[in-house]
């Protein structure tokens, strides 16, 4: 038997295979499954982001709080010096520059209030986001038992048909040539639509029809198999 008819039985057997993977992929207990596992693996990566955001920002709220407070003090004895503008006159000093002080401090005020605003608005937003991840981690974890065993059952269903499936499979592969059993697993790993396997059409790709190089025609021509450029499936010519 030639190499390519037997990677081609192989790869007949194996879309039933794939087809019962595909079904039990797409089952209603699969997605529910995976939703829930999704949510319980990444909760504890995500909750600890959330926490640690928002130590940071109360930590940046602090240090806004303290100068803000700061320049209050200095704007407020600035104003008090103010109040005694005659004395401050007859002493020679330059009001307007006490007024550009005062300008310049109280603008300061206006900018701090309105960056202690945007931290606040987001500690809440942060917080409200760990409380409604918080809320959703308990409601998968309530499910997380039920899903499981819905899940569980669908697959057990499948199993022994699976099963027989890989048996048979397993008898195929040994008619076929290890480095090239070794190449359609490869594509299977990444989930390639089936066929990964297909002909030489005139001189396309019969799988996505689009011509080889010149290279990989002449590779063709000499009988070896290539991977299409292409679609990334495997080819062969008679």
């Amino acid at each position: 038997m030639s190499a390519l008819q037997a990677i081609l039985n192989y790869q007949e057997k194996d879309k039933e295979l794939y087809q019962l993977e595909r079904e039990l992929a797409a089952s209603p207990e699969r997605k529910e499954y995976a939703k829930v596992r999704k949510i319980l693996d990444g909760a504890p990566e995500k909750l600890e982001a959330l926490e640690t955001k928002a130590v940071a920002l109360k930590t940046e709220i602090a240090a806004l709080i303290a100068q803000y407070e700061d320049v209050v003090d200095r704007l407020n004895a600035m104003n008090e010096d103010f109040e005694h503008g005659d004395e401050l006159l007859s002493s020679g000093a330059d009001l307007s520059f006490y007024k550009k002080k005062v300008a310049t401090a109280s603008d300061r005020v206006k900018k701090l209030k309105a960056d202690l605003k945007v931290l606040s608005d987001d500690v809440a937003a942060t917080e409200e986001e760990y409380k409604a991840l918080k809320t959703l981690v308990r409601s998968a974890e309530k499910k997380k038992v039920d899903v499981a065993g819905a899940y569980k059952k669908v697959k057990e269903e499948k199993e022994p048909a699976m099963n027989a499936l890989k048996a048979e499979l397993m008898q195929l592969a040994k008619e076929v040539p290890a480095p090239l059993l070794e190449k359609y697993m490869a594509k299977r790993k990444e989930k390639l639509d089936l066929p990964i396997v297909g002909k030489l059409d005139g001189m396309r790709c019969s799988l996505c029809g689009m011509e080889p190089s010149g290279l990989d025609l002449q590779k063709l021509k000499e009988g070896h198999a290539v991977e299409c450029e292409t679609c990334r499936r495997i080819i062969f010519a008679e």
